[in-house]
């Protein structure tokens, strides 16, 4: 073929993809250079009545495609060559790229004899390597423009790579902060013990701490870390992703000193406030003893109320939005229970659920007492009695005569929801505009009432991750719904 510069001709059949077999004829020619020495070769379908080669390295193809052939170096006996030829696309024919051993044989000391050709469709890898360059070039400009703090270290605290937002927040150009170790940043980490975390962790594995970086002025700031160790290209790396936390530990340090104040302000009500009232209750009792008077029992009632204020605002301050051991708890039970510490007039319960729900035993019992006293509290003066008492356990009080006759035939109803609990009475109810009110602390509409009966129970509902909301009862009382509870 090298002696004949017409080229070489040849017909075979070829299977496509799809199955279908096709005939095509070759057109292969060996390109020499000015002193005769082969340079490349090349082979192309003949679809034309054309012999000229095009000299702008292109050929006709029998599917009307182009194909961009590579210029090879120097091709001896024996050599063999892979190229990636892409082709352009038509309509009705998907692009590929054709992969090209091309082989010399040998006969005698130089004579070329012949081509081998093969042609490997390869464009399912090539879209992966375009996905792979997309993704990476994603990757890139994430680590680049992240707002947060990222570098790349290795195994032994060398900082290998880090983004252009961890330099502005250190102060120090990127060809700095590669000369540097990990602990050069981060003043609160000692290197042995980093050492030994990162020798614990397996490739994937994530670790979450805090640290303080030092900026190079000097000057420190708190920073949340986390901290995954990868397999980077084959290489054993560590990605440090890292956030300023100064304004989250700001908030903590005043939420501490509201919390002291506060812890400062029960000791004053449950001392300083309660040794007086606790001396005027004594006085009081004297002073009845030697006088019957009307003026006297004002007094009483005042102290009493006093005594409910104090008691209320220890809870709401003691309390707060958190809760200590979460534990199965039988809700009827503790209904039950709070009836009893609660003052119920003529009241009466219905129990209509014998669930179980997940909580802190003593904040549910503080929710419930409120719930029910503020029930009791505005009850109804009809003489209606429940109609559910068939239904559930329902609870007269025998003993609430002596409890100061409050709540006068209002009914009460504790029920289960899918995801929590009711509790319902056929009272007086909560008029809708005033329904999110009513969980403020102070707000009552009761003369006698503190106002923070429903501030506690919004609390406990908070505190509990849970949610209350105020409807209408079936019979025009309130009905207060709490959902989000844990139900086994």
């Amino acid at each position: 073929m090298l002696q004949n510069r017409g080229g070489y001709r040849s017909v075979n059949e070829n299977v496509r993809a799809d199955g279908e077999v096709i005939v095509c004829e070759w057109h292969n020619r060996v390109v020499t250079d000015d002193s005769e020495e082969p340079r490349s070769s090349g082979s192309r379908p003949q679809a034309d009545d054309s012999e000229e080669p095009r000299s702008s390295g292109s050929r006709p193809q029998a599917d009307d495609s182009v194909e961009h052939g590579s210029t090879s170096n120097r091709a001896e006996p024996g050599d063999s060559e892979a190229s990636e030829t892409p082709r352009a696309e038509r309509d009705d024919v998907p692009q590929a790229t054709g992969r090209s051993p091309v082989t010399t044989g040998e006969a005698g000391d130089s004579d070329v004899v012949a081509i081998f050709s093969q042609f490997q469709d390869i464009t399912e890898r090539i879209e992966r390597e375009q996905q792979l360059e997309r993704s990476t070039a994603r990757l890139e400009a994430l680590f680049e423009n992240s707002p947060d703090m990222i570098n790349v270290h290795d195994t032994d605290g060398n900082i290998i790579d880090p983004n252009p937002r961890l330099c502005e927040r250190t102060g120090y150009d990127a060809s700095e902060l590669v000369d540097m170790k990990v602990w050069d940043v981060d003043a609160r980490i000692d290197p042995a013990e980093a050492l030994a975390i990162w020798e614990e962790m397996a490739v994937g594995d994530r670790h979450r701490l805090e640290g303080v970086y030092r900026h190079r002025d000097g000057s420190t700031f708190p920073v949340e870390i986390h901290l995954q160790r990868l397999d980077l290209a084959g290489e054993d790396r560590f990605v440090v992703i890292s956030r300023d936390i100064s304004e989250r530990k700001a908030r903590e340090r005043e939420l501490q000193r509201q919390n002291e104040r506060l812890e400062e302000f029960v000791g004053v009500v449950s001392h300083d406030l309660q040794n007086p009232l606790n001396v005027a209750g004594g006085r009081l009792d004297l002073a009845r003893e030697e006088y019957d008077s009307e003026h006297l029992d004002a007094a009483a009632r005042s102290l009493d109320r006093m005594d409910e204020l104090i008691a209320d605002l220890l809870k709401l301050a003691r309390g707060g939005k958190r809760v200590n051991e979460i534990e199965p708890v039988a809700l009827a039970d503790v209904v039950e229970e709070c009836w009893h510490n609660v003052a119920t007039g003529d009241a009466a319960l219905v129990v209509e659920t014998d669930r179980t729900i997940r909580a802190d035993p003593g904040r549910l019992q503080h929710l419930l007492e409120n719930l029910l006293q503020n029930s009791v509290g505005h009850g109804t003066t009809s003489s209606r009695r429940t109609e559910h008492a068939d239904d559930g356990v329902e609870h007269s009080s025998a003993e609430s005569e002596a409890n100061g006759g409050r709540g006068d035939h209002v009914t009460i109803t504790v029920g289960g929801l899918d995801d929590g609990f009711y509790v319902e009475d056929d009272g007086t109810g909560i008029p809708e505009e005033k329904r999110t009110a009513v969980f403020e602390s102070g707000y009552s509409t009761a003369p006698d009432g503190t106002g923070f009966g429903l501030a506690i129970v919004e609390e406990v509902v908070e505190a509990h991750g849970w949610s209350i909301q105020v409807t209408e009862g079936a019979d025009g009382g309130a009905r207060f719904e709490i959902t989000g509870v844990e139900v086994e």
